[in-house]
């Protein structure tokens, strides 16, 4: 978690705290003021509630549920979120845009994007939606942002980086080689919404 995400926290616990402290403190002195009858029901009551809510988010957490969008998880078109993650590799790394290579040398002359066509051609069963954590050494994701939805699986791509050649092929569009093989990773939401791994996701 970064510096401002810790600053709110304090923040919240000095300003919260007193007063939850303060109307906790004022209920139990009503409570005291009632009958044992009435006491034991509003103790039941306390016991239970936070059981079927935690019952109920389970469910949620557990199957995918989506509140905003009313569906699940399984609902939601696993090529598209393939293709959020492939558009957010393109536009972030330059070995995949050709970004670098194009500013360096002159390509002017046969401008070409690299998109998820492209990216799909030079990388056959390259991608894949798994749910759950990421077994990639970074350790598992904390809870709090698995029980809100914001995180709920990832998309696994497994790509060529590649740079092009000084050569056309026989209908004058140029040649790429395959330098060398890499991975990358993006979490997906139960809402099937898919993002950048930010470091604060994790425990």
């Amino acid at each position: 978690m970064d510096v401002v995400g810790i600053m709110l926290m304090w923040l919240v616990g000095i300003v919260f705290f007193p007063i939850i402290v303060y109307i906790v403190w004022k209920i139990y002195k009503y409570i005291r003021t009632l009958s044992i009858k009435m006491q034991r029901s509003i103790a039941i009551l306390i016991i239970v509630t936070p059981l079927i809510l935690y019952m109920g988010m389970s469910q949620i957490v557990d199957k995918g549920y989506c509140i905003r969008d009313r569906k699940y998880f399984s609902e939601y078109s696993k090529e598209k979120m393939i293709n959020d993650a492939i558009i957010l590799l393109i536009n972030k790394n330059s070995d995949i845009s050709l970004g670098r290579y194009k500013k360096n040398q002159d390509f002017s002359k046969n401008p070409e994007i690299f998109d998820i066509a492209n990216f799909k051609s030079f990388n056959n069963d390259c991608c894949h939606v798994y749910i759950g954590d990421i077994n990639d050494g970074r350790g598992a994701v904390k809870y709090v942002y698995k029980l809100i939805g914001k995180f709920y699986g990832y998309v696994n791509l497994e790509y060529w980086q590649i740079r092009p050649n000084f050569k056309m092929d026989e209908e004058q569009k140029r040649v790429y080689q395959k330098i060398e093989k890499t991975r990358s990773y993006y979490g997906v939401s139960r809402c099937g919404e898919v993002f950048e791994m930010p470091r604060y996701l994790y425990l």
